[in-house]
């Protein structure tokens, strides 16, 4: 090959792969320094963006309007009543239990005063210590429901 040649083809300014300028060799054989031929980079395309959703309905608080209702009727709420028997006779009266009108079945026995009266004449009087367990006056009156067999007031002496 012809030094000419060379020159033409090799630019002095030129490094190799060591990094040392190509002039420094002058023996090299022919080099194609062409870079090789790729194909074209694809197209670019526009930019990608999310979608674009319409604004979302946010609700806004607004006051109820101002009215004035109808007065509401009021409404009795019965809970189970309190009932007191003045008397130890039988007495009508509407069950707590069972809500019938009812007239009161009493039962006489003794209660806890009559036990009391009756230890009390024990220690001064024996004889007439059993006196209180079979008076009416010192017995407790039972008030009963002769429909559902249950209690309704219990009267002491």
């Amino acid at each position: 090959m012809d030094s000419t040649n060379e020159k033409t083809l090799i630019n002095p300014t030129q490094k190799c792969s060591s990094g040392l300028p190509l002039h420094q060799y002058p023996n090299l054989p022919y080099v194609n320094i062409h870079r090789p031929q790729y194909p074209p980079p694809p197209q670019q395309y526009p930019p990608q963006y999310p979608p674009q959703y319409p604004p979302q309905y946010i609700p806004r608080y607004e006051p109820p309007p101002m009215y004035s209702p109808a007065p509401a009727k009021p409404v009795s709420v019965v809970k189970n009543p309190v009932i007191v028997i003045q008397s130890a006779l039988p007495s009508e009266v509407i069950c707590p239990h069972c809500r019938l009108p009812i007239i009161t079945r009493v039962e006489k026995r003794a209660g806890t005063t009559a036990w009391i009266l009756c230890l009390i004449l024990c220690c001064f009087c024996f004889p007439f210590c059993i006196y209180p367990l079979i008076c009416d006056p010192c017995m407790d009156a039972y008030h009963i429901c002769p429909n559902c067999k249950r209690v309704i007031y219990v009267k002491n002496p």
